[in-house]
């Protein structure tokens, strides 16, 4: 059977519904998939596929109404325009925000038999910080950041390749690999959170909802100070004795 995949959007979207490619693969299809060509290390992730279509590219117009050039059996489409016009028999669409109350990752799932809870096994070690976001009002300010970075020893802190205030600054083949690397991430509702769960990394989610986290992290509320981000990690919060830890109170 011949299927495609079709996501457009951003890094953290395509994310989003890498459970339903990689079942797409492991059921056997010959499966084509349309997005933004820099997620290819993304789509080798999920298992091998017949073609990478540029989503936003000429050779994939077809998409949005026309002759279908492979003859697909299944299309899988994330957004409700595409989804509308896809010349394929047994089309499935699924909107690109969820109804309020669902979660993300529950509402993209619901389109393919597949396990959401899917992650990427391996060894890692050691905690990275990833304060960027789309938009100032998805992350605390960076120097918010730069304090929890501070109190936690050895920890790296993280920015996307146009963000000049970190050194740290990988591509995205760097980001995944640090993401399959890595044993404890902290981060915004941003797509490098969404790697790092995925890739099978612990994830603590700053954020103003739990609609839109990874399934498996912790929410802390971007109200929070950084020692309560320290205690959901078990960390010795400064000037704060910890439960069990001493005599009792002088």
């Amino acid at each position: 059977m011949r299927a495609c995949f079709a996501r457009g959007g951003a890094l953290g979207d395509f994310v989003l519904t890498m459970p339903v490619l990689k079942a797409l693969c492991a059921d056997g299809h010959e499966v084509h998939v349309a997005c933004n060509p820099r997620f290819r290390p993304l789509v080798n992730l999920c298992g091998p596929v017949a073609r990478l279509w540029d989503i936003d590219a000429a050779e994939s117009a077809w998409m949005l109404g026309g002759d279908d050039p492979v003859g697909f059996n299944l299309a899988v489409c994330f957004t409700e325009g595409r989804g509308a016009a896809f010349p394929c028999r047994d089309t499935r669409w699924v909107a690109a925000r969820p109804p309020p109350g669902t979660p993300a990752w529950a509402h993209f799932a619901s389109v393919y038999p597949c396990d959401p809870a899917w992650r990427i096994e391996g060894p890692r070690e050691g905690v990275v910080i990833a304060p960027g976001a789309s938009s100032a009002q998805k992350t605390p300010p960076l120097d918010w950041w730069v304090e929890l970075h501070r109190a936690l020893p050895g920890s790296r802190l993280v920015g996307g390749p146009l963000e000049a205030w970190a050194s740290d600054r990988p591509e995205l083949p760097g980001l995944v690999t640090l993401a399959r690397t890595t044993a404890i991430w902290i981060g915004p509702d941003t797509g490098p959170t969404h790697l790092a769960a995925r890739c099978g990394a612990r994830v603590v989610s700053v954020a103003t909802t739990d609609q839109w986290i990874p399934l498996g992290s912790t929410l802390v509320p971007m109200s929070s100070t950084v020692d309560d981000v320290l205690e959901v990690l078990d960390f010795p919060v400064p000037g704060k004795r910890r439960s069990g830890e001493g005599g009792p109170p002088g």
